[in-house]
């Protein structure tokens, strides 16, 4: 039993961490979102550069938080295959062409932006799944000390 609340207790941290890490991350996409300097320099090479450096910096921060929901989606795996499945990936955004009408640029922003949603998700995602294991550790404890109890009656 102590060995399975550790275990729980553990998980629990390391999606506390990847919480924080998600929320660093939404912040860094969020910020690559701003579109203030592109903007200024149009649809031509040098805006094109400009937004395909944002799209590769948004695929960075992606990608750093799939490792990390990988890691801590095989930790709960462990514990309870169940709420391992709640957890989804935010996926990456496709290399960037160019923006050669406004329509391409609008649907870049909008994907951009979409990104930054997917990654609130997985927070909201990782924050129920870490619910459901206090919840779980809390009731072995609870049935641990029931146990005692009762062993100490008879």
């Amino acid at each position: 039993m102590d060995k399975a609340i550790k275990d729980i207790n553990d998980t629990i941290e390391s999606g506390k961490k990847l919480i924080k890490d998600l929320e660093r991350s939404r912040k860094r996409i969020r910020r690559h979102n701003d579109f203030k300097i592109s903007r200024h320099f149009g649809r031509n090479f040098v805006g094109d550069r400009i937004r395909s450096y944002k799209v590769s910096m948004i695929n960075k921060d992606i990608e750093r938080c799939q490792e990390e929901i990988l890691e801590f989606d095989s930790k709960v795996k462990a514990i309870e295959k169940e709420y391992s499945n709640r957890i989804d990936l935010p996926y990456k955004l496709p290399e960037f062409g160019g923006a050669k009408s406004s329509v391409k640029d609008l649907s870049l922003r909008i994907k951009m932006r979409m990104k930054q949603l997917d990654v609130e998700a997985s927070i909201r995602e990782t924050k129920t799944v870490i619910k459901k294991l206090i919840f779980m550790r809390n009731k072995i404890i609870y049935n641990e000390r029931k146990k005692k109890e009762l062993a100490q009656v008879e």
